[in-house]
Formats: C-alpha cells, sequence, structure tokens
C-alpha cells in the first residue's frame, strides 16, 4: 500500500485489490462508463455478476494482478494486468487496462497507476508490458509514451459508438528488460 498527495492536498491511497472489495469495483466500473467515451464499453454494458468478480479477485497472483487507487474508501482509479497467455512462446508478455474517474484525471493518479504496473511485472519476470488506447485519447497516449510505450500498430475501426461513428485503436508496448 501507498499513498499519492494531490496537488489540491486530497490524499490517495494505492493498493492491490482483494475480494472483499467486489462490489466496489463492480460499482466503480459502472459509474466510469459512464463517465469516459474511452473505455471498450458503455453505460449500462458491464454485466458482471458480484459472484464472478470475486472469483476474479480472488484468482489474483503471480499472472494477474488488480490495484485500486482510493479516496476516502471509495474508488476513484483501477489499473489490472494479466500474462498474456500461458503459452510458452507468449509467456513474457502481460497486458493491462488503467482507468480514472473524470473527477480525478489529469491529477497524476494514472501514471502512479502505471508505475506500479510497470514495477510490479518486472518483479514477475514480464519482458513486455502492451496496452490498447483509443486513438483520439491524446491525453492518456501522452502519458504511455512518457512512461516509455511506444506505438506498435493500430486496429481501425476497433470501437463502434451506438451512434454509428468508430473509434480506432492504437496498441502500444513497452519492452521491460
Amino acid at each position: 500500500m501507498e499513498t499519492l498527495t494531490l496537488a489540491n492536498g486530497q490524499v490517495v491511497t494505492i493498493r492491490t485489490a482483494q475480494v472483499a472489495d467486489a462490489e466496489a469495483i463492480i460499482a466503480y466500473v459502472n459509474r466510469v462508463s459512464g463517465e469516459s467515451p474511452f473505455l471498450t464499453f458503455g453505460e449500462g454494458e458491464f454485466d458482471v455478476s458480484v459472484a464472478h468478480e470475486r472469483e476474479i479477485m480472488a484468482s489474483l497472483g503471480a499472472d494477474r494482478q488488480w490495484l485500486l487507487a482510493l479516496r476516502d474508501e471509495c474508488i476513484i482509479g483501477m489499473a489490472n494486468v494479466s500474462r498474456q497467455s500461458p503459452r510458452p512462446r507468449m509467456r513474457h508478455r502481460a497486458v493491462m487496462g488503467v482507468s480514472v474517474s473524470r473527477d480525478y484525471w489529469s491529477m497524476g493518479i494514472g501514471r502512479a497507476l502505471m508505475r506500479w504496473v510497470i514495477t510490479w511485472c518486472r518483479a514477475q519476470g514480464f519482458e513486455q508490458l502492451e496496452l490498447g488506447v483509443f486513438a483520439h485519447n491524446l491525453r492518456a497516449r501522452h502519458l504511455y509514451e512518457s512512461l516509455g510505450f511506444v506505438a506498435t500498430g493500430s486496429i481501425p475501426h476497433a470501437v463502434k459508438y451506438p451512434d454509428g461513428s468508430y473509434a480506432d485503436e492504437v496498441m502500444m508496448s513497452l519492452r521491460l528488460g
């Protein structure tokens, strides 16, 4: 567990997720799904049960980890990371996702979560960390690039919004070794 003091003096606690966090994680994901166009699902589209979320939290370990950023015990950010594949030719790769509640954008929470994930991946022996980001999410792309990630390709029309418009996804990776 670590703490992060924001520029406005608020203190954020960063810690690994636990089984008991399952309901709060679902509430957080449902909240941010309505705040951001940069997620792979929209408001009302996250259909994971508490029981399933508890199973996910119980499976955390050397191949998978979740991290929470909390302010006053309320989740305001989250990162997850997992081994890309158990197959020997792909075991060196990890894939991650990160989100921060809109009220806390551009306050350093995403960077703190990313740094933790990078450190954890190195400690687990991963050689490469990967993520996907919507091409028009310039703030996130800048953050990832500032941490050493490089664009490795893109998927045109990776996401289709309800209004019929599309978003391209940029694939990025960071060599850890």
